[in-house]
């Protein structure tokens, strides 16, 4: 039985029925009929919980149980059958009914489906077609048939016979009928003479009248089927998760493709920009060796700028070991150098450093040199492509002069076109152009030698807390030995008196010494004096003179470790840089792993266009994905009320419409990997040079998926919080919307 008592209805300030008093028997075919715009069909939704906002009260009771109204649709106690049937168009009709029943953690065997549908005239082998093909008296029989099998005790028809033909709406009304003997079925209808030739009672909402009918028909056509629901199954309720996701995407192919195609396209293009600007490739092992990348450059500072620890890079050189073909010291000048060609043109030199081992001779070798392979002091070996810019060559303009009276002669020429040439990495500097030549180590040490033998004997004792110079020593007059000193210990002797204080720590900072701490062992004022001495031990002040000595014949700046395969480089290069992680005085540099940084920089104006390229992409993405979320969105009114009506929730609702997005992000990672390497081998058409280096595979993967991560994060909540709204609006408005 369903009471009904002072039942009133407005919509803004229009009355739509007011007190309305009615008991509606169970297990009886009600028709509610009345003209056009009297509220039968708001009736029919405040009769099945869809519309709550009402004054009034209505009791529920069916099998001496009370209903608490609230819980109509999700306990289903109520089925709809609407005028334009509200199926699942692009499901088969299997699915129209099996899904009904997992919606409230059920399940039904096909046999028993096929017992209800041939009951209603429908063929199983219609089962596999989709409901979007069916004519409309078949689609209402689909949907009674979903009533049915859910075994909804209530069922509303809202106009069910609306769009069908006299002898399908004859049809419907005969089943409805038939149903009524074991259900309650209300109908809304405008037909008054068929709601007197089946109705059980005639409610009059115009006239507020309920009245008891005779039916004319009493002609069934369905024997009522009570089949057997089973135990509730929570995962029953997810169970249509992938199809009804899957079906969704193909209504709206086109958005979802194009989504697809922003996260999966903004999430390469991001990790190739984001591995350019990171300068993490290394050069690619086909070019290896074309690049001059096959060596390290290794240093291990000192306090002075300018020079190394000799015995700390030998202990790093001998870690290395066997992965090096060669090693040795380059005295490479510290300042730059200018020659004059015979023909005066002024060249700066870029040298590079050889050595006479097996290496060397083989690179050499390699390299097709045009007259003398090996090298001895002062003399060079110049590149094909330069002799021919300069006018250089073997006889007669092989001389290059540099302002400080070196002589370089020109023993060789390198005819060899596989090089890949860098020069315009380098600058120019005094508006000098740059030549690259090949030197032994030998000559550049006497450079070296030429450069520092003027270099006077002087430094600077400096406070260690703040590297404060405390006492200037400008010549070697100034120092002297005290064989009482320890050798860690120096005396100072000034006619005047000086912020300095003993036991405190200090170091020694010149253009030649090793790294040297002191301790202030005395401080004595000899005012007959006229100058600053400083005292040391004999074995420090020896050895002081000594490293000054060594200086001006010539200091090496680094060493020079050649490898012959990459892997080897890779390896040695690996160990350094774990050993300069401990210990910051390690300095490394490779081509093999800095040539990126510098192609990068000599595209600044490229790889500049390409991050903001990226970056606009990425906004233009964030955008469209909220365009195409509210267009999928809104395109699924009706189908979200359904799913309410059929027993989901708000948020369960939600869930069966946000799955489709985690397949987007599925697709799009993948997407994204198919795309990564094109967008990269386009960036190697844009930027120079940019295909030496190696595809970092590793980095770009872990980068891709990082950005594809936040990329689909951020889109799935826009389409959250765009479909937020819907999803939690009202069922009845939902119903309305086109």
């Amino acid at each position: 039985m369903i009471k009904i008592f002072n039942l009133n209805k407005k919509i803004n300030d229009k009355k739509i029925f007011s007190n309305i008093n009615l008991e509606i028997p169970i297990n009886k075919l009600t028709f509610i009929i009345g003209p056009s715009g009297v509220g039968k069909s708001t009736l029919l939704n405040v009769l099945g919980g869809i519309d709550k906002e009402y004054d009034g009260t209505i009791e529920y009771n069916f099998n001496n149980i009370s209903i608490d109204p609230s819980t109509l649709l999700k306990n289903n106690y109520v089925d709809f059958i609407f005028q334009d049937y509200n199926l699942f168009e692009d499901l088969s009709v299997e699915d129209n009914l099996v899904f009904p029943l997992n919606f409230l953690g059920h399940n039904l065997s096909k046999e028993e489906i096929i017992k209800v549908i041939n009951e209603l005239g429908i063929k199983e082998i219609q089962l596999n077609e989709k409901v979007k093909n069916l004519s409309g008296g078949e689609k209402q029989r689909i949907a009674i048939a979903r009533a049915i099998l859910r075994k909804s005790e209530f069922i509303l028809a809202d106009e069910p016979t609306g769009n069908l033909d006299t002898e399908n709406s004859e049809n419907i009304f005969k089943i409805l009928s038939s149903l009524s003997k074991k259900r309650t079925i209300i109908v809304v209808s405008h037909d008054l003479e068929a709601a007197k030739k089946y109705g059980d009672y005639i409610y009059d909402l115009k006239n507020n009248e309920l009245l008891e009918n005779k039916p004319t028909c009493n002609e069934y056509l369905f024997n009522d089927i009570k089949n057997n629901l089973g135990k509730n199954n929570f995962w029953n309720k997810y169970k249509p998760l992938l199809k009804f996701s899957w079906v969704g995407i193909k209504r709206k192919i086109i958005s979802f493709i194009l989504m697809i195609f922003l996260i999966s396209s903004t999430s390469a293009l991001l990790s190739n920009t984001y591995s350019l600007h990171n300068n993490s490739q290394f050069v690619s092992t086909k070019y290896f060796k074309e690049t001059n990348s096959d060596f390290i450059e290794l240093k291990y500072q000192t306090n002075s700028w300018n020079l190394i620890d000799i015995k700390k890079i030998d202990e790093l050189n001998n870690r290395i070991g066997n992965l090096s073909s060669t090693s040795y010291y380059s005295y490479y000048p510290q300042i730059r150098i200018a020659a004059l060609t015979n023909s005066d043109k002024i060249l700066e030199l870029n040298f590079d450093e050889i050595d006479n081992s097996s290496f060397w001779t083989n690179k050499l070798a390699s390299m097709n040199i045009i007259g003398k392979a090996s090298l001895d002091v002062n003399e060079v070996i110049v590149w094909k492509k330069d002799a021919e810019k300069y006018n250089l060559d073997l006889y007669t303009n092989n001389e290059l002069k540099t302002d400080n009276g070196i002589i370089f002669k020109i023993v060789g020429i390198v005819d060899y076109d596989d090089m890949i040439d860098l020069s315009n990495y380098y600058s120019y500097v005094n508006n000098y152009e740059k030549i690259n030549i090949f030197v032994s180590a030998e000559t550049t040490k006497k450079i070296s030698s030429e450069i520092n033998k003027n270099s006077k004997f002087s430094f600077s004792i400096l406070k260690y807390i703040n590297d404060e110079i405390a006492v200037q020593i400008a010549n070697s007059s100034m120092i002297d030995y005290d064989e009482n000193l320890n050798d860690n210990e120096f005396t100072f002797i000034s006619p005047v008196k000086k912020q300095l204080n003993i036991g405190e720590k200090y170091k020694i900072d010149s253009d030649f010494h090793i790294d040297m701490d002191l301790v202030l062992n005395n401080f004595l004022i000899d005012k007959n004096s006229e100058n600053t001495k400083i005292k040391f031990s004999k074995k420090t002040f020896e050895n002081l003179k000594k490293i000054h000595s060594e200086y001006i014949s010539g200091y090496p700046n680094s060493l020079l470790i050649y490898f012959n395969s990459a892997e080897n480089l890779q390896k040695s290069l690996n160990l350094l840089n774990d050993l300069a992680k401990e210990d910051s005085k390690i300095v490394i540099h490779t081509n093999f792993a800095s040539l990126g940084k510098m192609i990068v920089q000599n595209s600044k104006d490229t790889t500049k266009i390409i991050f903001i390229f990226a970056i606009s992409i990425f906004m233009i993405s964030i955008i469209a994905v909220a365009i195409f979320s509210h267009l999928i969105v809104s395109s699924k009114s009706k189908e979200i009320a359904l799913l309410k009506l059929l027993g989901l929730n708000s948020r369960q609702s939600l869930i069966y419409h946000l799955f489709s997005f985690i397949f987007v992000a599925l697709v799009s990672i993948v997407f994204s990997l198919l795309i990564m390497y094109p967008i990269y081998l386009i960036f190697t058409l844009l930027i120079n040079n940019l295909a030496l280096l190696k595809f970092n595979w590793l980095l770009n993967i872990t980068t891709l998926f990082i950005f594809w991560s936040a990329i689909s994060f951020v889109s799935f909540l826009i389409y959250f919080f765009v479909s937020l709204r819907k999803f939690y609006a009202k069922t009845n408005r939902l119903l309305k919307e086109k």
